[in-house]
């Protein structure tokens, strides 16, 4: 039992020892990526979507970082009057980090594009066809990133997605969770 606290203890204090760079604040070339899991449900309606999505961040500044992220969609969509038979989102934008030694919240905005598959449930045979379109998308995102080790931390977001609904009158928007674990590179010397 004394070896394995020893070891544990010694894991502790080599993460640490790892991790100085962000542990100061120091976020600057800093190349993140991650993949997660993203369960959302519509705002407007009681529809549910899970996505399949990843991003890449890089700090251009210890404050400011640019994102890009990527999102498909798991499962359809239905309700009586027509099914989603996918949705692929491209989004980027830029956040806004009140980092504290290992501790980093944020705030950040994103614009995009949103691919939509849509089939009418209606029985009007022209109906029946898959619709395909494309549509800008934009949002909010929150959420705070933990830096435990020099190539890892731990992250929690939530996102809000605004998108019209091309297919029927009204908003297709959406809030998503997410949480889990990111890779990091160091691109500068500090």
């Amino acid at each position: 039992m004394e070896r394995k606290i020893i070891c544990f203890l010694i894991l502790f204090v080599s993460l640490s020892i790892y991790s100085q760079e962000v542990l100061k604040g120091e976020r600057n070339g800093l190349l993140k990526a991650t993949a997660s899991f993203y369960p959302s449900k519509y705002i407007n309606s009681n529809l549910k979507q899970d996505y399949l999505g990843g991003n890449a961040e890089y700090f251009f500044h210890d404050k400011f970082s640019f994102r890009g992220d990527v999102f498909q969609s798991l499962n359809d969509v239905q309700n009586t009057s027509f099914s989603m038979l996918g949705a692929t989102k491209l989004t980027f934008g830029f956040n806004k980090h009140f980092s504290k030694g290992k501790w980093s919240p944020f705030v950040g905005i994103y614009t995009g594009v949103s691919r939509l598959i849509e089939k009418s449930t209606l029985p009007s045979f022209a109906e029946m066809l898959p619709q395909v379109e494309l549509l800008p998308v934009s949002g909010l995102m929150v959420g705070t990133q933990f830096y435990f080790y020099k190539y890892f931390h731990f992250y929690i977001e939530t996102r809000y997605t605004h998108q019209m609904n091309p297919f029927r009158e009204g908003k297709l928007d959406d809030i998503s969770f997410t949480a889990g674990l990111g890779f990091q590179l160091s691109t500068r010397k500090h």
